[in-house]
């Protein structure tokens, strides 16, 4: 029951909503013929209908041109109704002005947010190459100081090398000078040695016996002798001054 009557409530409304929007749409027809005809009253109703969307559309240009109408004939409700409009419009511009200026702001803080953005990353690109710089230089420096150290520890092995060959070198020559001295030492002793035996060898002679004259070729063999024992025939006769005499 509460269902039918529902039903029937919300038929009957929507055939009131059907009749008012009717009755309008006759009442916009019937203002419009007699505004066409010049009425002041029809033309600021008009101007109305049109402002409030009565059977018609909302339409505030249509609506200011009735009332401008109906007001040149000295309408004074059209004239309050233009004068309401030019406030509407006026606060409209206000308010679109006071969003122009709002959207303004956005947008320039949004352009200020932009740019520190911009500069935020370009300061870090800035610091990341700094240090990417950074790291070249110290590998740099490492690699300088990697071949120093290797230039001195070269250098140190070469010196250490030279010093090496030098005191062979001077080994060497010790030896060879102390094999020299030996040398000499050992032919002046020989040349001191022939001279002695050459030395002694006259007075030998002298106190020989005379041979017999059977045994005459006795001298030959004593002068063979005395030849084997000449020290000029020795290796050490070039040290010797009565050798060079001789010779």
């Amino acid at each position: 029951m509460f269902k039918y009557v529902l039903i029937v409530a919300c038929g009957l409304m929507t055939t009131a909503a059907w009749a008012q929007e009717d009755h309008l749409g006759k009442l916009f027809e019937v203002h419009s013929k007699f505004a066409a005809l010049g009425s002041a009253e029809a033309q600021f109703k008009l101007g109305q209908m049109h402002e409030e969307g009565q059977g018609t559309p909302v339409d505030y240009a249509k609506a200011r041109e009735w009332y401008e109408k109906a007001a040149a004939q000295n309408y004074e409700q059209a004239r309050q109704r233009l004068a309401t409009l030019d406030q509407r419009a006026a606060a409209a511009g206000s308010d679109a002005a006071a969003q122009e200026a709002v959207a303004a702001q956005k947008r320039a803080e949004e352009e200020q947010a932009r740019q520190a953005a911009v500069q935020q990353q370009a300061a870090a690109e800035k610091a990341r190459q700094e240090a990417a710089q950074k790291r070249a230089a110290e590998e740099r420096a490492r690699q300088e100081a990697a071949a120093a150290q290797k230039r001195a520890e070269e250098e140190r092995v070469r010196q250490q090398a030279a010093a090496a060959q030098k005191r062979a070198a001077e080994e060497k020559a010790r030896q060879q000078a102390a094999q020299k001295r030996a040398e000499e030492e050992k032919a002046r002793q020989e040349v001191a040695a022939a001279e002695t035996a050459s030395a002694q060898q006259p007075s030998s002679a002298t106190v020989q016996p005379a041979a017999p004259q059977a045994a005459a070729p006795a001298p030959a063999t004593a002068k063979a002798e005395s030849f084997d024992t000449d020290p000029c025939n020795t290796p050490a006769a070039r040290f010797m001054s009565t050798c060079r005499d001789k010779k």
